[in-house]
């Protein structure tokens, strides 16, 4: 800002950040090299840094219209059949079709950092929250639950190699019964004619 004939006492138009509009202020204090310092606002008898006008006075807003991606829903009727019903908790990948209790059925597009997804529903794209299984394993709460899932699958794999190798040791057990009864009978049948 260039500086101008400014006076103290004079005045300028300036934001006011208590009453959040432009507003006509007095010149309190100017700097050493002519520009203003310090302004007060008459409406609500503030005294602030001079702060330029930001024009009509409203403040912008964020623009509240969404981009909408055209519709890529699409559901046939074997993959509602297998729809996996949707949870905040539940574990997602791309490609999988969800039943939504609000927005019917989906599929999931796209999986975001920080337990996000986004799914189309047949009234447009939506964006859900999941578990996000990288961050799920950063949490000591998280890491305990992997590794109990890790020893869970552990303990039912021992116990169908458990199973498995029961099977074969009775399997081989019926076996050695079975030649050891025929290998008795014979003896027992030569025993008795020597008794004889």
């Amino acid at each position: 800002m260039s500086a101008k004939n400014y006076k103290v006492g004079a005045e300028v138009e300036a934001w006011c950040t208590k009453c959040k509009f432009d507003r006509i202020h007095h010149i309190e204090t100017l700097k050493s090299d002519g520009n203003i310092n310090r302004v007060i606002c008459p409406t609500c008898e503030g005294s602030r840094l001079f702060r330029r006008p930001k024009g009509d006075g409203t403040k912008k807003k964020a623009s509240t219209t969404r981009r909408r991606r055209k519709n890529e829903f699409s559901v046939t009727e074997e993959e509602l059949a297998t729809a996996k019903p949707y949870a905040i908790d539940g574990a997602f990948e791309a490609g999988t079709i969800i039943a939504h209790a609000k927005f019917g059925p989906g599929r999931v597009m796209t999986l975001r950092a920080g337990g996000k997804m986004e799914v189309a529903f047949q009234e447009g794209p939506k964006l859900l929250l999941c578990r996000d299984v990288g961050t799920f394993t950063t949490t000591k709460r998280g890491r305990a639950a992997v590794a109990a899932l890790a020893a869970a699958s552990a303990k039912a794999e021992a116990e169908e190699s458990s199973d498995d190798d029961k099977e074969e040791s009775s399997d081989k057990n019926e076996e050695n019964a079975e030649s050891a009864d025929a290998g008795d009978g014979g003896s027992d049948d030569g025993d008795n004619g020597d008794d004889n």
